[in-house]
């Protein structure tokens, strides 16, 4: 047991910081995921941008029904969708039992990654690249600090130079699906094609680097996370404070009402709030490097971090 909980504190910890480059996050990929996957650069016949489910592979096919033969995939429906882009289940069935494990129903899985070791802080965005990318990059430069970037396979494809930047700065590049679609309302192989995808782009403009990390948009239950993991070994990575910065539009205003902050001040409060928070367990917050607004909301909180003491710092070595 000792070693297990030594195991997954590595991965905490070099996940948390957000400081280990792709190249050295994940050096030791299994073969048989590395197999999935044919670099061919742009060159590749990518599905179109924003269509949630895109068609997989026949590899990726082959290789979720061989994890569905050998019942390492649960059987279970997807969920439904709700007005308030919740989701629900079938009459009967209960989201939040263990055996399906909704996080946004309120389960929360022991094999997911939400908490960051106790005095960390794990900086991390999502959604890029995006054109407020480059003042993020600018920034995280400027003070010596990488990130994890959950990119979206649509918008790597659109911004294949923004991605460059990232990359070379060192940021650890993870998964945030093609489409950014509530993946447990997909069917088995639309799921797949949001995750294959996504390491396809990432594989062929990386140099053959294959991210070992996904979050996923909104919501996962056991049968996503049992695709992710069992077909493309991908560990999830979820949060334990939300900034809801999203909600931020580029003109400084809000579009989720009471949900999320009103403007940029409401913001930064936000986030002084959870940088003055108790160092046990260490802070993963869910940012975005969506707007202009959404990316101040980390710029104008690091004075803060960096006051409050928490370990944002570069450790290679605990790999």
């Amino acid at each position: 047991m000792t070693g297990i909980l030594n195991t997954l504190c590595t991965v905490l910890a070099c996940l948390s910081v957000g400081i280990v480059g792709s190249y050295v996050a994940h050096p030791n990929r299994d073969p048989q995921v590395v197999k999935l996957f044919t670099r061919q650069g742009l060159a590749n016949k990518y599905p179109p941008p924003d269509i949630p489910g895109p068609r997989p592979r026949a590899e990726w096919i082959d290789a979720l029904n061989r994890e569905k033969q050998a019942g390492r995939i649960p059987h279970l429906k997807p969920s439904i969708k709700t007005a308030d882009q919740s989701v629900k289940y079938d009459p009967g069935v209960n989201g939040s039992d263990p055996k399906i494990c909704s996080w946004t129903i309120g389960c929360r899985s022991p094999t997911d990654i939400t908490d960051a070791p106790a005095g960390m802080m794990g900086i991390s965005f999502d959604d890029g690249p995006e054109p407020a990318s480059s003042q993020l990059m600018e920034f995280l430069k400027s003070v010596n600090q990488t990130a994890t970037h959950f990119m979206i396979g649509s918008r790597i494809q659109q911004s294949p130079d923004a991605f460059a930047v990232a990359l070379k700065q060192g940021g650890h590049i993870a998964v945030h699906t093609w489409s950014h679609p509530l993946m447990t309302t997909l069917s088995d192989t639309a799921v797949l094609g949001e995750l294959g995808w996504t390491l396809q782009i990432i594989f062929d403009l990386s140099g053959g680097r294959l991210p070992a990390f996904w979050r996923p948009p909104c919501d996962v239950d056991n049968r996503v996370r049992a695709i992710a993991k069992n077909v493309f070994g991908l560990q999830t990575v979820i949060w334990n404070q939300d900034t809801n910065d999203w909600c931020l539009t580029p003109h400084n205003t809000n579009t989720c009402g009471a949900e999320g902050p009103s403007n940029e001040a409401a913001l930064d409060l936000e986030m002084t709030r959870f940088v003055n928070m108790p160092k046990n367990p260490g802070l993963i917050i869910l940012e975005h490097e969506l707007t202009i607004h959404s990316v101040r909301g980390f710029t104008h909180a690091w004075p803060a971090i960096q006051k409050a003491g928490w370990d944002t710092v570069s450790r290679q070595d605990v790999l």
